[in-house]
């Protein structure tokens, strides 16, 4: 992403445990969202955006916890007409170096079906999706 304000680029592809996200009432990118976000505002001290990490239960399976999130964002649109840019992260590994070499081999289907396995283990994770 582009910061077109102050021209500073910000990737988010390496960050570890980004598995899901999306768009809500907008029909261009998530960049294109923060940056007419910040171009909407001309006071100094406004808020731009605002930002609710809700806990998901660790019980749902991904898809629903997405489901599950996605909703939320359209009760959102609905009731206060807003736009939303939502992200499921992953709960954290207790070793660090296990949830990134996991992370790292999910390029194939067997490397992802282990770190999905993983990050519902409390031996391995605190199981906080988020």
């Amino acid at each position: 992403m582009t910061d077109q304000r102050t021209g500073l680029a910000h990737n988010y592809k390496n960050v570890t445990g980004l598995l899901h996200e999306g768009v809500v009432n907008w029909d261009r990118s998530a960049e294109d969202l923060w940056n007419a976000a910040e171009t909407s505002e001309t006071r100094i001290n406004a808020r731009v955006y605002r930002e609710l990490r809700p806990a998901l239960p660790a019980e749902l399976p991904l898809d629903d916890q997405r489901s599950l999130v996605r909703g939320f964002c359209l009760f959102l649109k609905d009731r206060y007409e807003v736009a939303c840019h939502w992200v499921v992260h992953a709960p954290t590994f207790h070793d660090k170096s296990v949830g990134k070499r996991l992370w790292d081999n999910k390029s194939t289907e067997a490397g992802k079906a282990k770190y999905r396995e993983a990050l519902t283990d409390p031996e391995m994770t605190n199981r906080n999706f988020h």
